[in-house]
């Protein structure tokens, strides 16, 4: 099942590029109930990745994009991958140098399998820090 073409920063062992998205299973509505849940969570909102779970090929990417938030990235882009992806850039506010990285070598994989990879928005700030690397946003897009 291994295959050598999906090879590379995206095919770490041990995860499969063929698992499902990564999504919030927590469907209790009853916020009362939630409270000690809320609390006992150690995570920040702002490292959060999200994806629409009407659509399977949206990734919506989160606020701050820097080192805590590469392993996250990387594994929910293994999570879509071998489909068709768009990205919500619009909530970011920094991205950092191990994220830009997860960004473009998801793109090489996504072009290598010949899948589209559409940054579809993206913030001020995203396009700036892109524009100071000397990226632009279709440096983020493949077109299938």
């Amino acid at each position: 099942m291994d295959d050598p073409q999906r090879g590379g920063l995206l095919s770490p062992v041990g995860i499969s590029p063929d698992a499902g998205p990564a999504t919030d299973t927590d469907t209790d509505t009853d916020t009362d109930n939630n409270t000690e849940n809320d609390n006992d969570r150690d995570h920040d909102n702002k490292h959060d990745i999200h994806s629409d779970i009407h659509s399977a090929g949206w990734l919506t990417l989160p606020e701050v994009l820097d080192m805590v938030a590469a392993a996250p990235l990387l594994e929910a882009f293994l999570g879509r991958r071998g489909q068709p992806l768009q990205i919500d850039g619009a909530a970011v506010q920094r991205l950092g140098g191990q994220c830009l990285q997860v960004l473009l070598a998801a793109r090489a994989a996504w072009a290598a399998d010949g899948q589209s990879f559409v940054l579809g928005t993206g913030s001020e700030e995203l396009f700036s820090t892109l524009e100071l690397l000397g990226l632009t946003p279709q440096s983020l897009t493949y077109h299938a």
